[in-house]
């Protein structure tokens, strides 16, 4: 058989065909030297020179984002003032960075970037910026960020310092308008993300706008007066990280850094009136001032090197003052027809004064941690002598003043029908009441909750070891205060004064003068509790792995507002007899005089938890060993909860019994009125102290912790409620 076989060849190469490979698109980055303190714009943008021929900082920023890429700035020592305001466009206003930048100043005690207060310092828009070596300050913004606006990309600031900047809400507008927030004094980081490394954020401050005052009732209408508006809150003072943003602190400081919430508007004064005033508007409530260091809706983590929260503090807004009441005018009495009596007086109705507005609430004095939030700690962390205080409430409104009318000439002895028929001429008519207005309500104190730390429901807070082999430096909560605020007066009750009886005519008496009753003082506003002194938690709070240390810190409860002062109430005047001639008639007698009562003093209120406030909803855990390494330091340690404190503060006074003062009786004949002063209101005793240590009223499991040493002014000096193991 013949073989056949298959020839195999080799393959046949394929021919290479040159091509030009396509090279990414790069941007070769640039670096700006700053040689001019003054604040200049860029001319030419590819060299960031100035009219002058000089590169400023503005000018350079300007440069950099045309250029785009990452870029570097180079910045000498000195004072670099901020002088050109107008839109924050880049070359007016604040420094707006659009692309990757670093700028490295030579220091933070050298390199200083002032705002002039006229602006924010910077804006931050997009790009991976990093700052090194400066201090930003001075820095004015109505809104958010006073020093830094950081709205997107990577934002890493490196041993600088942020310092005296203010963020303010804008004031309430129109009649009774809200105030607006006032958020991130020294940074708000609105989205992306925000380091801090060595670096200092202190005597920053976000404050709430004012609320509008509520309008005024129009004059003679009795028309009630319109209520304040709420202000604004102050929210994170030193810093404000928003919900979706991430903030991460490595060797940070917060000290003196404050939020306030604004204050209420006041309520508008009720419109006089015949017969009767207006009430007086309610006053507004004061806004709430929230993390006085940090202000957190984001992720924050504090690792590396150990951080410390010194004397950040935040206050609730005061409540507004309430509108007064309107006065109330009695009509006077009609002339008698014929041998008729003159006609009563009306009664006279002061309006009730408005109602205080309510203190806001202080939560947070070092740290608000809020609802979805996250804020895990690995590393070393002092918070220390930082204060959240309740804002008081508002004053309440006076009562208005009521004036009875006079009463009615009788009639002249003539007919009606027949002028030449003369018939027996009419006594006089009596003076109207006069009822002075109920003086308003003090509002209700705002609390004060968390002052080294607030931890709010759905917000969870974890301090832990970074590993479990390795254990961080102890934290401490020291010297921390959580205060409630304090109640205000409440509103004077109105005068009321009884008016004048009517002219008789001959051989006819006067009328008698009118009843003056005096408007009851209004209720003295109720304190509010101080929780928390050095933390206050409504969500998860764990602390395993790591020692923590609670000592020094006090939960104080606000001090209840006076009762306003009973109105004062005069009697009417008798009105003379025979037409004042004492030919025959008697005068009229006086009228009686009724003071009110004092108000009642306002509610003291409770200090709970000097140490730590677990709420209902709250779930806490301490445990120093859970995780840690077998055999090592922290398998062995315990935590202490000592020297913490609860107290409760007094009620308020009772308002004094209003004066009264009878009216006079007219001679011959007229009798004076009978004056009864009016009683006091009685005052409050109530003042509570519970839980020096820890008051838990939720969940709290707590393993290998002492709690010792601690005070309360009422009782459960070291614990009130129930801790497992």
């Amino acid at each position: 058989m013949a073989r056949i076989c298959k020839q195999v060849g080799k393959a046949r190469r394929r021919g290479l065909r040159p091509r030009l490979e396509g090279l990414e698109d790069r941007i070769t980055p640039t670096t700006f030297h700053v040689n001019t303190v003054l604040d200049t714009v860029a001319v030419n943008l590819k060299t960031g020179k100035d009219a002058s021929g000089h590169v400023s900082l503005r000018s350079a920023i300007m440069a950099a984002d045309a250029h785009g890429g990452s870029n570097r700035i180079v910045v000498p020592s000195g004072t670099f003032l901020l002088t050109l305001a107008g839109p924050d466009n880049g070359a007016t206003g604040d420094l707006n960075i659009t692309t990757s930048v670093s700028i490295q100043g030579r220091g933070a005690g050298s390199t200083i970037i002032d705002g002039n207060n006229v602006d924010r310092v910077i804006q931050v828009g997009a790009g991976k910026v990093t700052i090194t070596g400066v201090t930003i300050q001075h820095g004015r913004v109505t809104g958010d960020g006073g020093g830094i606006l950081h709205s997107g990309g990577q934002l890493t600031l490196n041993s600088v310092v942020v310092t005296s900047n203010l963020a303010v809400g804008s004031a309430g507008s129109g009649p009774g308008g809200a105030g607006g927030a006032g958020e991130g004094g020294g940074v708000f980081n609105a989205s992306g993300s925000l380091s801090l490394v060595k670096t200092t954020i202190a005597s920053n401050q976000a404050i709430g706008g004012a609320g509008a005052a509520g309008t005024a009732g129009a004059a003679g209408t009795g028309s009630v007066g319109g209520a304040g508006g709420p202000g604004g809150a102050g929210e994170g003072g030193g810093v404000f990280n928003a919900a979706g943003a991430t903030l991460a602190i490595n060797g940070a400081t917060f000290s003196a850094n404050r939020a306030v919430g604004g204050t209420g508007g006041a309520g508008g004064v009720g419109g006089s009136g015949v017969p009767a005033g207006g009430a007086g508007g309610a006053g507004g409530a004061g806004g709430a001032g929230q993390g006085g260091g940090l202000f957190n809706l984001g992720g924050a983590s504090l690792t590396g090197t150990a951080s410390a929260f010194t004397g950040d503090n935040v206050a609730g807004g005061t409540g507004g003052t309430a509108g007064s009441g309107g006065a109330g005018t009695g009509l006077q009495g009609r002339f008698g027809l014929g041998d008729g009596a003159g006609g009563t007086g009306g009664d006279g109705t002061g309006g009730a004064g408005g109602r205080a507005g309510n203190g806001g609430a202080g939560q947070g004095g070092g740290i608000f941690n809020g609802g979805g939030a996250t804020l895990t700690n690995t590393t070393g962390l002092a918070i220390a002598s930082n204060v959240a205080i309740g804002g008081a409430s508002g004053t309440g409104g006076a009562g208005g003043a009521g004036t009875g009318g006079r009463g009615g000439e009788g009639g002249l002895g003539v007919s009606p029908n027949n002028p030449d028929v003369v018939i027996q001429d009419g006594p006089g008519g009596f003076g109207g009441a006069g009822n002075g207005g109920i003086g308003g309500f003090g509002g209700i104190a705002g609390v004060g909750q968390g002052g080294g730390l607030f931890n709010d429901t759905g917000g969870t807070v974890t301090f832990r070891a970074a590993t479990p082999a390795r254990s961080s430096a102890a934290i401490a909560f020291t010297g921390n205060q959580a205060a409630g605020g304090v109640g205000s007066l409440g509103g004077v009750g109105g005068a009321g004064t009884g008016g004048t009886g009517g002219v008789g005519q001959t051989d006819r008496f006067g009328g008698v003068g009118g009843i003056g009753t005096g408007g009851a003082g209004g209720a003295g506003g109720d304190a509010h509790d101080g929780d928390g002194g050095g933390m206050f938690n409504n969500g998860t709070v764990s602390f395993t792995g790591v020692t923590v240390n609670l000592s020094g810190n006090q939960a104080q409860s606000g001090a209840g507002g006076g009762g306003g002062a009973g109105g004062s109430a005069d009697g009417g005047a008798g009105g003379p007899g025979n037409g004042g001639n004492g030919a025959g008639g008697d005068g009229g007698n006086g009228g009686n005089a009724l003071g009110a009562t004092g108000g009642h003093g306002g509610e003291g209120a409770t200090g709970s938890g000097g140490g730590i406030f677990n709420s209902t909803t709250g779930a806490i855990t301490i445990n120093p060993r859970l995780g840690a390494k077998k055999g090592s330091k922290q398998a062995r340690a315990t935590d202490l909860i000592t020297g913490n404190s609860a107290a409760g503060a007094s009620g308020g006074q009772a308002g004094l019994g209003g004066p009264a003062t009878a009216g006079i009786g007219i001679v011959p004949g007229g009798v004076n009125g009978v004056a009864t002063p009016g009683q006091p209101g009685a005052a409050d005793l109530f003042s509570v102290g519970i839980g020096g240590g820890v008051a838990t009223f939720g969940t709290a499991k707590f393993d290998n912790v002492t709690i010792t040493g601690n005070h309360a002014s009422t009782n459960d000096p070291d614990v009130d409620g129930t801790i497992t193991s």
